[in-house]
């Protein structure tokens, strides 16, 4: 396992590169100033941008290695495995995805959404963006998405039917609160578990979890000047008014790692080990593999195609139709 990095030596790094950049753009904004104003009119990828997708390529390719490993970690087998998870790196401004985000393509293949204005803020190196990426690995392995809908979208229908009867203070007087936010909380401290262990299988430090936690909450006041308040959608709207919380404080968090830091350390030992003394690695197998990956990648673009094709047309209609209203204006753009 990769030597430790600890976050609070990393910012200082990081200032010290990001000042650097920030010199060497300026330099080259005033030589080549005619340049800058004809690539204006483009979108040209920035050294973050480059940086994260350098460390992706990276991450994601020790979870190719290690898939057989990983794989094992799964809730439900049948499901989403490691190999059908691709990753996008996207502008917050066109996904309302302020940092990062996990969404199903079907029940064998998953995307993990990155904001590229996050990585501008975040000092990210390659192990802290792993264990963040593991956490977010672990709720697709261990089926949460599915398993908070499951919990979740009943109660939305109770929750407005009440609402459109004005039975708000009986529906928060019947609703067990404390279960249901006790149940969510039980999927982060797993995810943050299962995640330091991934993040230990894959080579990294997993101490980089509790240092991921504190490096998001020293940057949350950035984070909200650079995004602003996200659009709400019909369950956290909900979850807010009945006061459900689903993530619990980061020092609890922190405080649940430093308990089972040894216990995850000795698992993921114990599992190299494992893969180590198991079977050379069949060639054909790793091909079809690497097939499969490829196919879920086209495919997965493929229906992100569509599902922006399908926004479009529902945000043009949505503009028509709320000429009057401001919040679907709002929406609509």
């Amino acid at each position: 396992i990769n030597e430790y990095t600890p976050y609070s030596s990393l910012d200082s790094r990081y200032k010290e590169e990001r000042d650097s950049i920030e010199r060497s753009s300026l330099k080259e904004k005033s030589v080549d100033n005619k340049d800058a104003q004809k690539s204006n009119n483009s979108s040209p990828v920035t050294n973050d941008e480059n940086k994260t997708y350098d460390l992706l390529g990276r991450i994601h390719t020790r979870l190719i290695e290690k898939s057989g490993i990983i794989n094992t970690l799964r809730r439900f087998p049948s499901l989403v495995s490691i190999l059908n998870i691709s990753f996008v790196v996207s502008s917050a401004n066109d996904s309302n995805i302020r940092f990062i985000a996990t969404n199903l393509t079907g029940l064998k293949s998953a995307i993990i959404h990155l904001s590229k204005e996050s990585t501008e803020i975040l000092p990210l190196d390659e192990q802290h963006l792993a264990s963040i990426i593991s956490h977010e690995i672990t709720h697709i392995l261990r089926g949460d998405l599915l398993k908070k809908g499951v919990v979740l979208l009943p109660l939305l229908y109770v929750y407005k039917a009440f609402k459109a009867a004005k039975l708000d203070k009986v529906l928060k007087a019947i609703v067990p609160v404390s279960l249901l936010g006790a149940y969510l909380k039980s999927h982060e401290y797993k995810a943050d578990h299962y995640g330091a262990l991934i993040t230990a299988i894959l080579g990294y430090a997993p101490e980089a979890m509790k240092d991921a936690l504190v490096m998001i909450e020293e940057n949350e006041k950035d984070l909200k000047e650079k995004f602003g308040k996200p659009i709400r959608e019909e369950i956290d709207i909900m979850m807010d008014e009945l006061k459900i919380k689903a993530h619990p404080s980061r020092a609890k968090r922190i405080e649940a790692l430093d308990k089972n830091m040894n216990r995850i350390k000795s698992k993921a030992e114990e599992l190299l080990a494992r893969h180590m003394s198991s079977s050379p690695v069949n060639q054909e197998e790793l091909k079809k593999s690497i097939a499969r990956l490829e196919a879920a990648q086209v495919r997965n673009l493929r229906e992100l195609k569509e599902n922006v094709n399908g926004l479009a047309e529902a945000a043009q209609r949505l503009w028509i139709a709320g000429e009057n209203n401001p919040d679907d204006k709002k929406r609509a753009s």
